[in-house]
């Protein structure tokens, strides 16, 4: 017994050829591989074996109008049997005849056969110029990737990062659609196991499920054509052997096909950052953290595309139909925030940080359970951990890091404060410190404008929230404890007085004022 390259055993005891022969016996277990056309498997089963003379084979299985299968035909035998996948050397039809209503052919006995070990765990794998498209492919969603490895049982799929709503929690499996080189193609449902991350793309591992003994003979047929390719790629001492059919015009490197870019040349820019929002969403949910090194990296790109093209961006925002609904609203929100802060003045440094903001301000939903989904139920809550994780790993200022908080928490409140009851807009304002330092509610309020223009055919909505609630920190300043005073109050009951003067001024305020705004 020998090794016969990375994939294979070499069996040369004639004894153990015959007993692994045996597992052959039965229909659908073996099959004729002709040289001259190795797409086509034609069925046998063994017949006899004599060892070191010859080699019989039950041909009856093969259509009459396989003319290609006659006496001098050159071949390998191939098998799945109990023992294993086994393969022979080449090998030569010497005689066809007829006996007992089965057609019989002879060749000669196989001086050894290669036996695969563990093919249960193997998996074949891909190696560079074999490209073979997946589409992983839901109800009223579809991803594209590519094959890394393939197996009996499974496979791994290099997927674009959209594909992270497919891959999450998943309740039924997904249709997997490979195409090959040639134009063939498998189709079969597969239920993700585990994903990793390379770059910008997601390495996810599928569990096949495979289902009649076409579909398994068919698979069989795919991962040891993809395994031979692959030798034939790995070693020169491998050289002699042929192409697989399979993967003739498999000669693109790394090319990405055209459907799987954007048209428009700014939202291609986009989707990178589109990449980088799907892998931090996934990472969140496998209790990982926001790269901060790629989040600054991504806020300066908007400010650069915003720089260079303003309209082309805000047009581009409305171009990303490929991604998820989440990641579309994030970047609307950051690049929203940039024209804002520009339109204002605000510096550079001042700027990115608002992008960058932007980005991540509603990464909490990536954490919300699917059995919730579509509802982002308490996003404003489970958000704050990530944050907080994220202001820490970047070193924020303490004062931005608690405005940061801040925004998340409260941002909802404001989308609502023409709801709200007076008390509840006054706890908001005291949230924000705004009767001391007036001025920290107006960020605030910059970027809930922006969250609610960051989604498709808002961008241009007024937002009357901002006005009512400056209106009502305006009004709420009015009140002063000097009148408390000379009334002759002290301690706590002087602070309950303010407080609901405070209440009275803003429930004083006009609302249908600003709604009319809106």
């Amino acid at each position: 017994m020998t090794e016969s390259g990375d994939f294979y055993t070499r069996i040369d005891h004639p004894a153990e050829i015959i007993e692994l022969l045996e597992t052959l016996r039965q229909p659908g277990t073996a099959c004729v591989v002709l040289e001259q056309d190795q797409m086509a498997e034609l069925p046998v089963t063994v017949a006899t074996t004599n060892a070191g003379e010859v080699l019989h084979l039950d041909v009856s299985a093969i259509a009459d109008g396989a003319t290609a299968f006659c006496e001098g035909a050159v071949f390998r035998l191939n098998g799945q049997g109990s023992r294993g996948v086994l393969r022979t050397p080449i090998l030569t039809v010497q005689q066809i005849w007829e006996e007992d209503q089965r057609r019989l052919c002879k060749c000669e006995f196989p001086s050894w056969l290669e036996k695969h070990q563990q093919r249960d765990t193997f998996r074949a794998r891909l190696r560079r110029g074999m490209r073979v498209r997946v589409n992983l492919q839901d109800v009223g969603a579809t991803a594209t990737g590519y094959l890394r490895d393939l197996s009996l049982h499974g496979c791994m799929v290099e997927a674009e990062p959209s594909a992270a709503a497919l891959l999450d929690d998943r309740s039924r499996p997904l249709q997997l659609e490979m195409s090959f080189p040639d134009g063939s193609r498998f189709i079969a449902p597969g239920w993700p196991r585990h994903q990793t991350f390379r770059n910008d793309r997601i390495l996810c591992g599928f569990r096949l499920e495979v289902a009649g003994r076409d579909q398994q003979q068919r698979l069989w047929f795919l991962v040891r054509e993809t395994e031979r390719e692959s030798a034939r790629h790995a070693a020169s001492d491998k050289s002699d052997l042929r192409p697989s059919p399979l993967y003739v015009g498999s000669t693109i490197d790394d090319a990405t096909g055209e459907s799987d870019t954007y048209r428009n040349p700014m939202a291609r820019q986009l989707a990178g950052c589109a990449s980088f929002l799907a892998t931090q969403i996934m990472k969140l949910r496998q209790g990982g953290l926001v790269d901060p090194k790629l989040l600054s990296q991504h806020a300066a790109k908007l400010m650069t595309l915003h720089a260079e093209d303003r309209e082309g961006l805000l047009f581009a925002l409305t171009c990303l139909h490929r991604e998820l609904p989440l990641i579309r609203h994030c970047l609307a929100v950051a690049v929203r925030l940039v024209d804002l802060g520009a339109a204002l003045g605000l510096k550079p440094d001042v700027c990115r940080a608002l992008a960058a903001a932007g980005l991540v301000h509603d990464l909490g939903k990536a954490l919300t359970p699917r059995g919730v989904l579509p509802r982002h139920i308490a996003h404003e809550h489970r958000g704050l951990k990530p944050l907080a994780a994220l202001c820490e790993r970047l070193k924020v200022p303490v004062e931005y890091a608690q405005l940061a908080a801040l925004t998340c928490r409260h941002h909802l409140d404001s989308h609502r404060a023409l709801e709200l009851k007076p008390a509840t807009v006054l706890a908001l304002l005291e949230a924000f410190d705004a009767f001391r330092r007036p001025e920290r509610l107006e960020p605030f309020l910059i970027t809930c404008t922006a969250d609610k223009r960051g989604r498709l055919q808002h961008e241009h909505d007024a937002y009357p929230q901002a006005d009512f609630l400056r209106a009502a920190r305006d009004a709420a300043r009015t009140v002063t404890a000097q009148p408390f005073l000379e009334q002759g109050l002290t301690g706590t009951a002087i602070g309950e007085a303010i407080r609901r003067a405070r209440i009275e001024a803003i429930a004083a305020i006009d609302r249908a004022r600003f709604q009319a705004d809106g």
